[in-house]
């Protein structure tokens, strides 16, 4: 029952942002940004999409590795793909991560790893959005922004520089205790692995994916004809990432589109195209999940 309760809420939040979206829209034109798409970008939007997962799929082995959990690389990448494909029909990405918990359980993994494992993955994508965006924000120039946007993502600096000291400096504090409880045993074990490449590789490839958002969203765009300051995605893509994200809606359809909508329309995008160029980036991640899948089942 709180399962269908859920998903009735958050296709109803999907299905209000997209009525609210279709009133912005031309609708007569969204077939003409079909037929005169560019179909080599929208190729480049799936060839980045894909690599995305793979190197998503890579850090999390790296992750469970740090939690002491050494499990074959094609397995871990079954599940990763395996936990895509059935959880991506569930509200924002906790079907995902449920899926995760599920499958490595199954394969004698602790809940509390695969979560830890989880958590851990989700704060090194959140910290490599953040600093992309905050990165863009100083390469944009001052009248560039709103006045209102630049006190917004002004803030975001110290906001970022924060979540990090504070995300380092409790590991550090747990593996200088001697505290006996499961848990603090797979944070030392994880901040054991940290004296290796392993935390600046995951910052790297973390930083390295949120560009990579954003230059899909670049070259979805580029697609139905708008061509934009790169900066202005990178600084707008993460939050939309994050957005779409959060578990209150159906695949993030909806509350990405108006996103895109509202965000791009600053800049002079067309409602049309950004809404083309959301549903085209939804279309394509779909579609590298289900290719993936599809590879590493059979």
């Amino acid at each position: 029952m709180h399962r269908r309760l859920k998903l009735f809420f958050s296709i109803t939040v999907s299905i209000f942002f997209i009525y609210i979206s279709l009133g912005k829209i031309d609708h007569e034109n969204l077939t003409n940004l079909l037929i005169n798409a560019n179909p080599i970008y929208l190729f480049l939007v799936f060839i980045l999409e894909f690599i995305l997962i793979e190197v998503s799929a890579h850090r999390w082995n790296f992750i469970l590795k740090s939690f002491g959990v050494f499990l074959n690389t094609k397995l871990v990448f079954r599940i990763f793909y395996k936990s895509l494909f059935f959880g991506s029909f569930m509200p924002g990405t906790l079907g995902i991560d449920s899926a995760k918990v599920y499958f490595m359980k199954k394969n004698k993994v602790s809940v509390s790893k695969s979560l830890l494992s989880i958590i851990v993955d989700k704060i090194f994508t959140l910290y490599g959005l953040l600093v992309v965006s905050t990165i863009s924000f100083f390469f944009l120039k001052n009248d560039t922004l709103s006045s209102e946007l630049s006190y917004i993502f002004g803030f975001i600096f110290p906001v970022t520089t924060a979540v990090g000291f504070v995300f380092f400096a409790s590991l550090k504090f747990f593996s200088n205790r001697n505290i006996n409880l499961s848990f603090i045993k797979y944070i030392n074990s994880f901040t054991s692995g940290l004296k290796t490449n392993f935390f600046s590789s995951s910052i790297f490839f973390s930083i390295l994916g949120a560009f990579n958002y954003s230059f899909q969203f670049y070259l979805a765009y580029k697609a139905f004809g708008f061509g934009g300051n790169f900066f202005i995605f990178s600084l707008f893509v993460p939050v939309i990432i994050i957005l779409q994200s959060l578990p209150i809606s159906f695949l993030g359809f909806g509350l990405r589109e108006y996103s895109a909508i509202y965000l791009f329309g600053l800049f002079g995008a067309q409602a049309d195209i950004s809404f083309m160029a959301s549903c085209a980036f939804l279309f394509v991640s779909l579609l590298c999940i289900l290719f993936g899948y599809f590879r590493s089942v059979f």
